[in-house]
C-alpha cells in the first residue's frame, strides 16, 4: 500500500486499489461518481453513484444527494460523515431515532487511525513490520 498527498504531478489525487482472490475494484479522487469492479474472469463493471441508482446498496444511495450523472463533491462527502456521526449519537445516547445508518462505525476509524500509526511507525524503522494494535 502507499499513501500521499506529495506526489509530483498528482494534484492531491487519492485512490484507493483493494484487490482480493475473487477480484478487485478501484476509486480515484478524480472520478469520485465511481467505482471499478474487476472480477478475476476480466469482466469489469463500473458502479456510478446517484440517488436514483438501483444498482447501490439503499445505505449508499442515502448518501447520494443528487440523481446519476451530477457530480457530487468534497463538501458533500464531508456532510455525510457528520450527518452519519450525529446519526450514531442519536442512536446510542436514546435521543431519537437515528435517520441514517453511519458507513462506518467509530471503532472503525479507530482501527484506521491505528493501522496509520503503524504504517508511521514501519517508516521510521526502515520499512520493518509492525504490529498493530487496536
Amino acid at each position: 500500500m502507499s499513501a500521499t498527498q506529495i506526489a509530483t504531478g498528482e494534484e492531491n489525487d487519492v485512490t484507493l486499489r483493494v484487490y482480493g482472490d475473487k477480484g478487485g475494484l478501484t476509486w480515484s479522487h478524480r472520478d469520485v461518481n465511481s467505482l471499478r469492479l474487476l472480477g478475476k474472469d476480466g469482466v469489469e463493471r463500473t458502479l456510478r453513484a446517484g440517488s436514483n441508482s438501483e444498482t447501490l446498496h439503499a445505505t449508499t444511495r442515502a448518501m447520494c444527494r443528487t440523481p446519476a450523472g451530477h457530480p457530487e463533491g468534497f463538501i458533500e462527502a464531508f456532510a455525510n460523515l457528520y450527518l452519519a456521526f450525529a446519526s450514531d449519537i442519536r442512536k446510542h445516547t436514546g435521543a431519537g431515532e437515528a435517520p441514517l445508518a453511519s458507513p462506518a462505525p467509530i471503532s472503525a476509524a479507530l482501527r484506521g487511525m491505528a493501522f496509520i500509526e503503524a504504517m508511521v511507525q514501519s517508516s521510521h524503522a526502515g520499512q520493518s513490520w509492525i504490529e498493530v494494535r487496536e
